[in-house]
């Protein structure tokens, strides 16, 4: 007899845990990125971006006559674009400081 009402107790409990849980837990909307650290901040800031900086002009500077060799031999320029302008501009200007994507 005191196996039911425990085991119901039991269950109760583990019903109402994720509950408590997510009470516990600020109701804000939820950040896509996790906490970063204030020394990757520091590295992205003053190393980082100014690298990145020197990619995007390189870049610049080689998409001209890579797009047109590649246009010159009838293949495809986005991917040109992508490698040269696109994917730099996105990791120095659009990227959260402190943020490193691992792709």
């Amino acid at each position: 007899m005191l196996k039911t009402p425990a085991a119901a107790l039991l269950a109760a409990i583990l019903a109402a845990a994720p509950l408590a849980a997510s009470a516990a837990s600020p109701s804000g909307p939820a950040s896509p990125y996790a906490p970063v650290d204030e020394g990757a901040v520091v590295v992205d800031l003053l190393l980082t971006r100014p690298f990145g900086l020197v990619a995007v002009a390189a870049g610049l500077v080689l998409y001209l006559p890579a797009a047109l060799i590649q246009s010159i031999g009838g293949n495809p320029v986005e991917p040109i674009a992508d490698a040269l302008v696109r994917r730099p501009i996105a990791y120095t200007f659009e990227r959260p400081l402190g943020h490193f994507p691992l792709d």
